[in-house]
């Protein structure tokens, strides 16, 4: 095994463990735990290619699938709005946003937003995560069946 897919063996798991540690333990708020989202799994891509200094996630970035990812992204965000537009007379919003109010504390003013970065960094930052970094480079470096 190499040292790229035991760095990529080691870092996923302890990425996942502590994402869940702040979820369940420290419980911030709705933007901090975005953020700290952000640098986990950011971090993680990050420091395998410094470590290894190697472009391999460079490659999950070219042209083609970025930019089908971000109309998809966009896509999702429109039909979000959309929808919620569209069933808005047939939802008890107060239960809505009650929910989303006393946990996260989201509000109507700051709901698009939420919604935008959910649909694009948030999406996107998991997919590139999970999908690229933890299966993709790691296919690389071993067979198929073991990168599952």
């Amino acid at each position: 095994m190499t040292r790229q897919a035991r760095f990529i063996l080691i870092s996923v798991p302890l990425a996942c463990i502590a994402m869940a540690f702040v979820e369940t333990v420290l419980r911030p708020g709705y933007w901090a735990k975005a953020l700290i989202r952000i640098l986990l799994f950011g971090g993680a891509i990050a420091a395998y290619a410094l470590r290894f200094r190697n472009r391999e996630p460079k490659s999950l970035f070219h042209g083609a699938s970025l930019r089908s990812a971000l109309l998809l992204a966009l896509g999702a965000f429109c039909v979000l709005l959309g929808g919620f537009a569209l069933l808005r007379p047939f939802m008890d919003l107060t239960a809505i946003a009650a929910g989303l109010g006393a946990g996260q504390n989201i509000t109507a003013d700051n709901f698009p937003l939420v919604a935008l970065y959910i649909c694009a960094v948030n999406s996107l930052l998991e997919e590139l995560f999970f999908r690229g970094f933890a299966f993709l480079i790691l296919r690389r470096h071993l067979d198929q069946t073991a990168a599952c």
